[in-house]
């Protein structure tokens, strides 16, 4: 089993925590994991490949991976369950409060943002909504903290399943080839484990920013102004002129 963590050269504040944590823990060496540890230089087109690269590498051998994003924080009992669970595909949803109905929700005990998507059916069609604590299954779920089992990795990944846009998300692609094509299936594919991880993405940070093209700096600054970290704003000023 493939233990795939990534994290930019340069780490941004939002990775120290779990760098450390990593470090401390060690996990690939207490759970005899084979570590992929990938840090070049590169946006989420190097993300989508260098997780295909590892999705594939485990395909051949025969066995999954685990994928841990540089933002999620981990715990043993996480990796414990995911690793311990028969079921192909595995998630522990990770706490997300980086966007502004999030904190809002927040402060005022609101429901808790986790980022997995359940879907129901409902009078009409079909309601989605973010999973709630103790929820099993989902459709989809962000790719944070996630085991894919061996059944599950010998799916040999299509080529629209790669990022082709800086700006796309890659769990969309890579959890719709799970979807089930039979509309009486109500039941997602993703198997959910709790508790919940805390992830330290509270900000729209130089990361974020890094998948957006100029060009649509004017637009960010109204919708994510209110939560976006002072280097950013900084950057803003620089290109769009003036104090904003």
């Amino acid at each position: 089993m493939y233990l795939l963590w990534t994290e930019r050269p340069v780490r941004l504040p939002r990775e120290e925590e779990t760098h450390a944590w990593m470090e401390t823990n060690r996990p690939w060496e207490r759970f005899g994991l084979d570590l992929v540890y990938d840090n070049a230089p590169g946006d989420w087109i190097h993300y989508s490949e260098i997780f295909h690269a590892t999705w594939e590498r485990a395909r051949e051998q025969g066995t999954g991976f685990l994928n841990v994003e540089s933002d999620v924080i981990p715990t043993l009992d996480a990796f414990r369950a995911v690793l311990g669970c028969p079921q192909p595909i595995c998630v522990v949803p990770y706490e997300s409060y980086a966007d502004p109905d999030a904190k809002i929700r927040a402060a005022h005990g609101g429901p808790k943002n986790w980022g997995a998507v359940i879907e129901e059916r409902c009078r009409g069609g079909w309601d989605a909504h973010n999973a709630r604590g103790g929820e099993e299954w989902a459709v989809s779920a962000d790719l944070g903290f996630v085991r894919f089992g061996p059944a599950a990795c010998q799916k040999v990944l299509p080529e629209e399943s790669k990022l082709r846009l800086n700006h796309g998300l890659l769990h969309w692609t890579i959890f719709e080839q799970f979807r089930s094509k039979d509309p009486r299936d109500e039941r997602g594919r993703v198997h959910l484990h709790w508790p919940g991880l805390l992830q330290s993405h509270l900000n729209f940070d130089e990361g974020d920013l890094a998948h957006w093209n100029p060009g649509d700096y004017a637009t960010l600054l109204r919708t994510h102004r209110d939560y976006m970290t002072p280097g950013v704003l900084e950057i803003m000023r620089r290109y769009l002129g003036g104090s904003l």
